[in-house]
């Protein structure tokens, strides 16, 4: 079964400390936060995103932004590093202006960089994310992506295999079209794609409709019962078995020869978001787009907490512009049924009502930190 390949724990994920070296704005810096709310307050464009971008980056290997590595190496720098601990140990990632990014857990250096997923996994919400919504299918497969290769070492294997064999398979079909391979040479990449892009399309399938459940119910909390939001897994063609796959790629070979790239298989697949049977990207309102894509949010949290046993890191990025009043009370309300969680903000006074005295504020002005 698809929940059977999952690693298990049972822990809240608490970023005690975390440490930047020339990290965007932030030449030296070392910040230890609180147990539950977070919160960076300050004026726009001081850094505050970039210190939830950071903590997002070690825990996925990825902006949440979508930023590319060198956009977050300080201007002049040759590299940018984060540190954080845990309590019970320290990871960190060093980003290269050139060579390749490692990662490290206490003072060993991790095989892959994709070895940090999962240790210390975290939710990011921020105005960026409406691309779920609006956005190309891209977009949306690399959430599903990273999510479960974040709980899951057979899907990470998988996704790792099948980019391998795809991007082996395309150049091969532009040396068969040029003549310099012969088409045969292509069944054994055919063979790998099936197999691992199976396990992909089943993993995705399993995983969006347990997560479609959670989100239905976080959108009635946040939008009253009066629409309902489901998550759909949309196949880019035919192919449910591996078999099924090697069929399909067989039947496109001579289409995938002319163009020299593959035309079917997961990397063509798309997740159909539904608000009252209707797609979202067509029919849902600004409004609707983010109580949507909060919903979601949500209820990745809950998968975490009741299907993995964990409680990630909830960051919260400058939601107080994106949602009404009535969605952010939901939202921090929820927050204190959460573990830790990081929320930026312009202004306190917005915030002021619901803290508490677990929480902890600090003032972010030009990549400088101060705890209140």
């Amino acid at each position: 079964m698809f929940l059977e390949s999952f690693r298990r724990c049972g822990e809240a994920i608490r970023f005690e400390t975390l440490r930047l070296r020339q990290f965007r704005n932030y030449s030296n810096l070392e910040v230890e936060f609180g147990e539950e709310l977070n919160l960076l307050i300050g004026p726009n464009a001081q850094g505050k995103s970039n210190l939830l971008e950071a903590i997002s980056v070690i825990s996925t290997t990825r902006s949440f932004r979508g930023a590319k590595d060198k956009a977050m190496i300080q201007v002049g720098a040759e590299s940018s590093s984060i540190a954080a601990n845990l309590g019970d140990s320290e990871i960190g990632i060093t980003i290269p202006k050139t060579g390749r990014r490692f990662a490290t857990i206490g003072e060993s250096q991790l095989p892959r960089i994709q070895d940090l997923l999962g240790r210390a996994p975290t939710i990011a919400f921020a105005s960026v994310d409406l691309e779920l919504i609006v956005g190309e299918p891209s977009w949306r497969r690399r959430f599903v992506d990273l999510e479960i290769s974040q709980f899951s070492a057979k899907y990470l294997r998988s996704f790792s295999e099948y980019k391998r064999s795809l991007e082996h398979r395309n150049a091969l079909l532009k040396r068969v079209r040029d003549g310099s391979e012969q088409a045969r040479n292509l069944e054994v990449w055919d063979k790998k794609l099936s197999l691992s892009g199976a396990t992909l399309r089943e993993m995705r399938s399993g995983y969006l409709s347990e997560l479609s459940v959670l989100a239905n119910t976080r959108h009635m909390q946040l939008a009253g019962d009066n629409e309902r939001l489901s998550l759909q897994y949309q196949l880019n063609d035919d192919a449910v078995t591996a078999n099924d796959l090697i069929a399909e790629l067989e039947r496109k070979r001579p289409n995938d020869i002319v163009i020299g790239a593959t035309t079917c298989g997961p990397h063509r697949d798309d997740i159909e978001i539904l608000v009252d049977g209707k797609s979202a990207f067509s029919f849902a309102s600004q409004g609707q787009s983010r109580t949507a894509v909060l919903a979601i949010k949500l209820a990745q949290m809950d998968y975490w907490t009741t299907r993995e046993g964990r409680v990630p890191a909830l960051l919260l990025d400058d939601i107080f512009s994106d949602l009404d009043v009535t969605r952010r009370q939901h939202v921090l309300e929820v927050s204190r049924e959460l573990g830790q969680v990081f929320v930026t903000a312009t202004d306190l006074a917005a915030v002021d009502s619901y803290l508490s005295d677990n929480s902890k504020i600090f003032y972010i002005s030009n990549g400088t930190v101060r705890a209140a």
